[in-house]
């Protein structure tokens, strides 16, 4: 783009060379994308100690990660996590307030959110929500998500059959898992 100028008296600049102001830019109309690695999104999980991933743009570079999780069991179902809150494991920005939910993640080509371990409760769902931000402003227009439910509980055992210490032969062995 260049520029010449012409004032109010109506002169104009010298010409092309003189007093000329130029800058030169990239057009990048194309939003970036993103996508989480881990945790994948799978009914149960044990262990969910960070979130990582890749976010990648064609029109220029991945300046900005962010995530926000969600909550969906339970009295606060529905709400997001407040990092600024005192208590770890607070979900209390309503979905209406969701776009205040973001948080910034480690990386960008590369990202990872660091330790989330903290405020996860047994038996309670979950979706953790990214998106990327290119250096032109764009953000991914498709968001990436994983849901699970966190279970840190031991599963149960038990033999039905054979129900005596005393056996004679035997057949099969019959048992429940819960």
């Amino acid at each position: 783009v260049r520029v010449r100028i012409l004032d109010r008296a109506r002169n104009l600049d010298a010409g092309p060379v003189a007093n000329v102001s130029s800058v030169t830019f990239r057009y990048d109309p194309t939003p970036p994308t993103v996508n989480i690695g881990f945790p994948d999104s799978r009914q149960r999980q044990a262990a969910v100690t960070q979130s990582s991933g890749t976010a990648g743009d064609t029109g220029s570079s991945v300046a900005l990660v962010e995530m926000r999780i969600r909550i969906n069991t339970g009295d606060d179902a529905g709400k997001f996590w407040d990092k600024s809150s005192r208590n770890p494991a607070q979900f209390s920005i309503l979905p209406a307030a969701a776009e205040t939910a973001w948080v910034p993640v480690n990386g960008t080509t590369g990202w990872s959110t660091g330790t989330l371990s903290t405020f996860w409760t047994t038996q309670s769902s979950y979706t953790i929500i990214v998106r990327s931000q290119d250096s032109a402003g764009n953000y991914s227009t498709s968001y990436a998500s994983a849901s699970f439910t966190y279970d840190t509980d031991l599963p149960t055992s038990w033999v039905v059959s054979p129900s005596s210490l005393v056996i004679v032969g035997m057949n099969s062995v019959t048992g429940t898992a819960s």
